[in-house]
């Protein structure tokens, strides 16, 4: 019996030791707060500070920017504006100011703002903010601008210093506004009997939004000591983004829609690792992405006036299998909308033939697999990862997942689709829009024999939604004016500006301008205008640059037609 005893304490000697040595081979680190680290990336054009800003915020901000010569506004391609600035009787001359550059297409960048207050402040000032506000707001900053572009980042809400380094969490918005600054100002106009195909992402008018969501993921590790806990904490980030190109007809309108998803994964996956906590220690490998999602929900009419022309692209799928994210589409009649969609004139170029987008693109997500839930107005996607490829415990190894998805996440998960509205129901409906993600922890503790813990986390995203209006297509017909440079001395035509007739150029503005257009000789330019007579001036420039003649005539643009002139078809003043 004594024997025995001995053999049975060695036994459970030789098994502790055997429990450790899996730590041997190891460093220990401590869990710590895992983060976004700056892509180093700057806003490629000068940007103004106007107001107070945090100074943690402003020092973040300032690392990323250019600063105009003099900070001057107008000299700036966006301002950024912090508490104080703007008033809400919005009759300081710094209203006005603000009013003017987002009227001359300068990005107003808002830092914590007050959405309600907000909204009104633009509604004051005839300035579109299709942001919807909620009690529940909770904005790090928000920008937008002429072209119906808007931006907005979640705050971080934990109380950590890592959380309030602000720069690390700047990379999606200094994206965004290089992306903005380095898109024409307006899109190319389709041209009428040119018979080439519509390309809405290049010929028509859109609206944008782009959300980035705050993600912090918490894992207490309970040892056997009640006050001694191994605490791992990740911080990271992923974007919603949403693109839609509205389009009238006679008595509905479509809304040609796209989102993807944008997830960074990297601080949320750890890999294994050690971590020791009054002698106690725990092998661990941070977090695994298990699915992600988003959702685009309209919400149904009062009598159903709204739904799919479309169905969303791409359908299920399993990992590997190649899909397309984007749909066909005939316009038989309608109007396309032409200039920014916050115009206070939006105006819209009647179709008078058909006009089809052929979707082109194919893709493959070898990682996840696509399930497509859309159904009655609302576009729903759950990407999962295959069982196969998720990570596992045996006994007290752990193999982490070498899907990429959970490694380093993706930016490449897509929906294309089109939305059918009838305008007398709803000029400008609200769209919710909301993404998930589910993640798994992994850990296991040495004081306990071939024990492994799985954790399944639902809240790394707030469950608020954010919400958005639509903005309406353009209602005003347009036709479209052609102008063809045909002279033979090789002269340029610059300065192309249009007052509808009754109007004195002397002292009225122009109704449409184009002071910095150059039409090279053998070149077109194009432009659609509201149906009507107007007075057309422009320079007629030597090849030498040296001499300029002034040139006019009374011109008619027709709804739904080309009006094309030649430039010699002008006589000089």
């Amino acid at each position: 019996m004594k024997r025995f005893l001995l053999l049975l304490l060695a036994a459970l000697a030789l098994a502790s030791c055997q429990r450790d040595n899996f730590f041997d081979e190891l460093v220990p680190k401590k869990p710590k707060y895992s983060r976004l680290a700056p892509d180093n990336q700057v806003i490629s054009a000068p940007v103004a500070f106007r107001g107070s800003i945090p100074s943690n915020l402003q020092n973040a901000l300032k690392a990323r920017t250019h600063l105009p010569e003099g900070d001057l506004v107008e000299n700036s391609a966006m301002v950024i504006i912090g508490s104080g600035f703007l008033t809400e009787s919005g009759t300081m001359p710094a209203d006005t100011l603000i009013e003017t550059a987002y009227h001359n297409g300068v990005i107003i960048s808002v830092v914590q703002p007050d959405y309600a207050w907000l909204s009104e402040w633009c509604e004051k000032k005839g300035i579109v903010f299709p942001a919807v506000p909620s009690e529940d707001d909770s904005i790090l900053l928000c920008a937008f601008s002429n072209r119906g572009w808007l931006y907005d980042m979640d705050a971080p809400h934990v109380r950590d210093p890592w959380s309030q380094d602000y720069n690390s969490w700047l990379n999606p918005f200094v994206s965004w506004v290089n992306a903005h600054i380095g898109a024409d100002t307006m899109p190319e106009p389709y041209v009428i009997g040119s018979g080439d195909p519509l390309v809405f992402e290049r010929n028509l008018a859109c609206q944008q939004y782009d959300h980035t969501f705050f993600l912090a993921l918490n894992d207490t590790v309970s040892c056997i000591h009640p006050y001694k806990a191994d605490t791992l904490d990740v911080l990271s980030q992923m974007t919603a983004h949403f693109t839609s190109w509205p389009v009238s007809g006679t008595d509905r309108d479509w809304y040609l829609c796209h989102a993807s998803l944008s997830i960074n994964n990297a601080p949320m996956f750890c890999d294994v690792a050690v971590s020791t906590s009054g002698g106690i220690r725990t092998k661990f490998c941070g977090y695994e992405m298990r699915r992600v999602g988003f959702s685009f929900d309209l919400g149904a009419g009062p009598q159903g006036a709204d739904g799919f022309e479309q169905k969303p692209l791409p359908g299920s799928a399993e990992a590997g299998e190649s899909f397309e994210p984007d749909f066909d589409w005939n316009l038989e009649s309608g109007a396309i909308t032409e200039g920014p969609v916050t115009a206070r004139r939006s105006t819209a170029l009647t179709v008078a033939a058909p006009l089809q987008h052929k979707g082109q693109r194919t893709g493959t997500l070898p990682d996840l697999n696509i399930e497509n839930n859309s159904a009655d107005g609302v576009v729903n996607y759950l990407f999962t990862v295959p069982s196969e490829q998720l990570g596992y415990m045996h006994r007290t190894e752990i193999y982490p997942s070498e899907a990429a998805i959970c490694r380093t996440g993706r930016d490449d998960l897509e929906s294309s689709w089109v939305w059918r509205l009838f305008p007398s129901s709803m000029l400008q409906p609200v769209l919710r829009i909301g993404a998930t993600s589910i993640y798994t922890s992994m850990y296991f503790r040495s004081t306990t024999v071939g024990a492994g813990c799985w954790k399944d986390h639902y809240g790394a995203l707030s469950s608020t939604q954010r919400k958005i209006r639509l903005l309406s297509p353009g209602r005003v017909q347009t036709g479209q004016l052609q102008l063809s440079n045909d002279y033979a001395d090789a002269a340029s035509c610059v300065a192309l500006r249009f007052w509808a007739e009754g109007k004195d150029p002397k002292k009225d503005t122009p109704d449409y301008d184009a002071l910095w257009s150059v039409v090279a000789p053998g070149g077109c330019f194009v432009r659609n205008m509201e149906a009507g007579r107007y007075l057309m001036q422009f320079y007629k420039q030597s090849a030498d640059g040296q001499k300029m003649w002034l040139q006019e005539r009374m011109v008619e643009i027709v709804a739904a037609q080309a009006t094309q002139l030649a430039a010699s078809d002008f006589f000089i003043q």
